[in-house]
């Protein structure tokens, strides 16, 4: 398969009136694994020296038989993988229906990183995430109620010495012990 023919394939892919939603990456692969196959092809096809002839009958001969039917079945492929990605997007969005929000809330931040990650690189990537990390902390800290904290520490135990204080007293004192 020569280079033109992979890259007349692409562009029918692509032109395709959907795109693969959770798929796209298996296409990709596909289609890099085909140049690369073909580029190897075509240079053992210049470097075949005395068996140059004989490789391009046969090459001929296979075009001939085996290129109707490859026309035939050429989207055969892609909309298997189409089909593919239709299931995978009901199954998500089946489980979707089921998963807590928090855990969707936190798959989605995971897919922005992994997605940072994939357009930036590796390491400004990293100091990304760690700036939006070092920014969340500092917001949290700055939105600290420290009033709270007080009183949480002082008065609910006091109330509570209090509350056995009176209770003790009462109860010392003749009164009913369930006031």
């Amino acid at each position: 398969m020569a280079e033109s023919e992979v890259k007349s394939q692409t562009e029918m892919v692509q032109d395709n009136d959907k795109k693969l939603e959770y798929l796209d990456f298996v296409q990709v692969a596909a289609i890099n694994v085909i140049v690369c196959f073909s580029t190897i092809y075509d240079y053992a096809k210049q470097n075949s020296g005395p068996l140059k002839p004989g490789l391009q009958a046969i090459e001929d001969t296979v075009k001939t038989v085996i290129g109707p039917v490859y026309e035939k079945f050429l989207d055969v492929p892609f909309e298997l993988l189409k089909f593919v990605d239709r299931k995978v997007d009901d199954y998500l969005s089946e489980l979707e229906k089921h998963v807590p929000s928090l855990v969707k809330q936190e798959s989605s931040q995971a897919r922005a990183m992994a997605c940072e990650v994939q357009r930036a690189g590796t390491v400004d990537a990293a100091k990304s995430i760690v700036k939006t990390m070092f920014t969340k902390t500092e917001r949290h800290i700055i939105n600290f109620d420290i009033d709270n904290v007080v009183i949480s520490l002082i008065f609910i135990p006091q109330r509570k010495i209090d509350s056995r204080y009176i209770h003790t007293t009462l109860s010392n004192e003749g009164f009913p012990q369930d006031l």
